[in-house]
């Protein structure tokens, strides 16, 4: 399986970005930043996002991101 936290890395372009930095309230992930990470996380990980599952606690930082992409890959097994 691949590791989200690697992928995000590689999106932000920083390997030392904390796992619990804040990307919202640094403003590191605004509104067209967001679109783009949904985009990269939708191709890489082939996986859907919809409207209503991006929310602060989903995107808030690496951690919350990993484990959002790690939750939509178990759903996405169980109905395989």
């Amino acid at each position: 399986m691949k590791d989200p936290k690697l992928f995000l890395r590689m999106f932000f372009d920083d390997e030392n970005l904390e796992d619990d930095f804040d990307l919202i309230t640094s403003n590191i992930l605004d509104s067209l930043g967001t679109q783009n990470l949904i985009l990269y996380i939708e191709d890489k990980f082939s996986i859907d996002i919809f409207a209503d599952e991006v929310t602060p606690p989903n995107f808030k930082n690496i951690n919350s991101i990993s484990r959002f992409i790690l939750s939509k890959l178990s759903d996405k097994e169980e109905l395989t």
